[in-house]
């Protein structure tokens, strides 16, 4: 289990210990009644069991007051830390820890003087739950709980160089609220709160991603795959579609010059007219009403009355008048 190692409390640290000038409290409240206890940092902790607490603290024989946290700050760095007293008995009051502590003379006697009047306790706490876990020291302090230190140190480590633990300003505060669109003034719930839905919303969208609904997409692969099997059977039908025109125009054109509705020189041009849009519909129109061609099969060569080659005869110009064209489009057809 990973822990760190936490200086000062708020409540606890706020107990005077000599509420009268010459007198030294022999009992001492080392840490308050839980669940939650609060530092006037803000920092905030678990109580769930006094007795484990006091059970586990004096596992390893009595604790020491030392001056000023001179333990976890003085120490690893090579300086002396005297001990200002020992406790030799935690008990539980009311869910508070209280302490017996047999004092060291010179610090019976700054405490007589009133040269100290506070003090913070040192503890291990669990680092996920915030659970206290254990007291590892009490300091003797006149400025409790206002420039608190957290040492990074787990449980089984018994030599490392404590770290400062830096605590978000209150500008850093505000600007962390207004990111997650909350008021400058939030509470640590309503943070947490906004921070949880955040990574719930990146975990609903991730897996969306890793796994989406078949129903609404599909792989890229396959999608391409019947894409292009469509667009085969979509020119397939196109072509089919255009051959069976094709087919049906030349039947019905080749019907029209046997039957001596049309000249065989203007085969071509029927044809073309036909296959335009509607143009079927309008040559079936015109074949059904025009007259039988007076000498059909040499209309072609032979000129109109009294004009030369050119000239369009009077049942060629019988059929510009039922197909709607202009003499000179029937003559660029026919030639």
């Amino acid at each position: 289990m990973t822990t760190k190692r936490a200086t000062s409390t708020g409540h606890a640290s706020g107990l005077a210990l000599n509420l009268a000038s010459g007198t030294v409290p022999e009992w001492i409240e080392v840490l308050p009644a839980g669940p939650e206890i609060i530092g006037r940092d803000g920092r905030n902790w678990i109580i769930n069991s006094a007795d484990a607490i006091i059970a586990a603290s004096m596992a390893a024989g009595a604790l020491h007051v030392d001056y000023e946290h001179a333990s976890e700050i003085k120490a690893p760095q090579g300086d002396i830390a005297p001990a200002a007293g020992w406790i030799d008995t935690l008990e539980a009051r009311d869910g508070a820890i209280w302490a017996h502590v047999d004092w060291t003379p010179k610090a019976r006697q700054m405490l007589a003087d009133r040269e100290y009047r506070f003090i913070s306790p040192t503890f291990y706490f669990d680092k996920t739950s915030l659970e206290i876990l254990s007291l590892v020291s009490v300091a003797l302090t006149n400025q409790p709980n206002l420039s608190m230190t957290a040492l990074n140190r787990r449980s089984e480590t018994t030599h490392v160089t404590p770290a400062k633990e830096t605590l978000m300003d209150k500008e850093q505060l505000k600007a962390l609220c207004r990111k997650l669109g909350l008021k400058d003034e939030a509470s640590p719930d309503a943070i947490l709160a906004a921070i949880d839905a955040l990574c719930a919303d990146k975990d609903k969208a991730l897996n969306a991603a890793q796994s989406p609904d078949l129903a609404k997409f599909v792989p890229r692969a396959d999608f391409d795959k019947v894409k292009g099997e469509l667009e085969t059977a979509t020119n397939s039908l196109a072509q089919i579609e255009s051959e069976t025109r094709e087919k049906e125009v030349s039947a019905i054109v080749d019907e029209a010059v046997k039957g001596g509705k049309i000249a065989p020189a203007s085969k071509d041009f029927y044809l073309a007219v036909c296959r335009k849009d509607g143009g079927l519909d309008e040559f079936r129109k015109f074949v059904a009403s025009a007259p039988v061609l007076t000498g059909a099969s040499d209309l072609d060569k032979k000129p109109a009355a009294g004009g030369d080659a050119g000239d369009l005869t009077a049942d060629e110009k019988a059929v510009c008048a039922v197909m709607g064209l202009s003499e000179d489009q029937f003559k660029k057809a026919r030639g």
